[in-house]
Parts: C-alpha cells; structure tokens; sequence
C-alpha cells in the first residue's frame, strides 16, 4: 500500500484528523501517540483551552469554528496541507452536519443482511434536514453484504 501512495504522489501514510468538541481525547490514546505520521484534531474555540495544549503533545490541535467545529474551515485547512481526499467516519452528528453544510460528495453505504428494531434513528442526527442528491456509482456484494458507493450529483 505504501508503494501505491508513493507512485500516486501522495505520502506515505494517511494523515489521521479526529473532530470533536468536547476533546474527551488523551495524547497517550494509541491513534495519537504511535501514529506514522502526526495527527490532527479539529476543534472550536468553546473547548477546553487546557485539553488542547494537553493533546498538542501528540497531535496538531486546530480551532475552526466558534461554538462547533465549521466544515469548510475544515476542509480549507485540509486543503492547504495538501489533504483534499478526505474519507469521513464519522457518527451521525458529523455526517449530520456535513449534509447540511454540503461537505459530502460521496457516500460509501453497507447493507448488512440483519433486520434489528430498537429505537435508532437515522444514519445522520443533530442537523436539519436538508437532502442532497446522489447517484449510484458502484454496488458489490460481499457473501449476504451490500456496498454501495453513492455519488453527489450537483
């Protein structure tokens, strides 16, 4: 995989960038302190001042935004690392708030063959509704599985 990077010009290991408000994080957690290459964490100006020097130690601690983090702010200082291929794994408060900000141009969707009730929600919360056009792109199936690959369609 290294090899496949280097010859598509990108680095050798991905950058890891974490969002979170509340930086319930330590600088000892493996993700920060042994990863190949420094981390990132985006944060707003409400959070601890206190527990991002703290997790300065072991990552690049990034304010954007005032009382939540702000997507494009984001995005922009990802973007002037040279990180524009951003792949999300999120909850869905995050993928919540970047449907709304319309940060989203793909969607890679898993369907598992178990039917589960309960009272979960949608696979996005917290933000208002505002839908977004997609497209099929790609389907592959996996044994029982399903993936799917949506494209946003502007």
């Amino acid at each position: 995989m290294v090899a496949w990077r280097l010859e598509h010009g990108l680095a050798a290991q991905p950058t890891l960038a974490v969002v979170s408000g509340r930086l319930g994080l330590t600088p000892e957690m493996p993700a920060f302190a042994q990863a190949p290459t420094r981390a990132i964490v985006f944060t707003h100006e409400g959070s601890s001042l206190a527990q991002r020097q703290r997790l300065s130690r072991t990552a690049d601690v990034l304010v954007c935004g005032k009382n939540a983090v702000d997507p494009h702010a984001m995005l922009a200082t990802l973007a002037k690392r040279a990180l524009v291929q951003v792949l999300c794994e999120g909850g869905p408060h995050l993928l919540g708030t970047l449907i709304e900000a319309d940060c989203i141009d793909e969607l890679c969707l898993t369907v598992s063959p178990v039917v589960e009730n309960g009272d979960a929600g949608r696979i996005t919360a917290g933000a208002a509704l505002t839908p977004r056009p997609m497209r099929l792109r790609h389907a592959i199936t996996a044994n029982d599985m399903l993936m799917l690959r949506y494209e946003r369609t502007r």
